[in-house]
């Protein structure tokens, strides 16, 4: 599992989704970069840099 920056941590929640999936064969981030799961905030958007993810305003 990767590590968080410090700019893009997860809700707690997320985190359990995130080691699920994990476990399961997808990748959270590759290089960086949100690679097969994606989180977004409410309020914030996106919780890493995604090239992939359209969030609107």
């Amino acid at each position: 599992m990767p590590a968080w920056g410090e700019a893009s941590c997860p809700p707690p929640e997320s985190e359990s989704d995130i080691k699920r999936l994990t476990r399961q064969g997808l990748t959270f981030l590759s290089q960086g970069q949100a690679f097969d799961i994606a989180v977004a905030d409410q309020q914030r958007g996106r919780t890493t840099p995604c090239d992939w993810l359209e969030t609107l305003r």
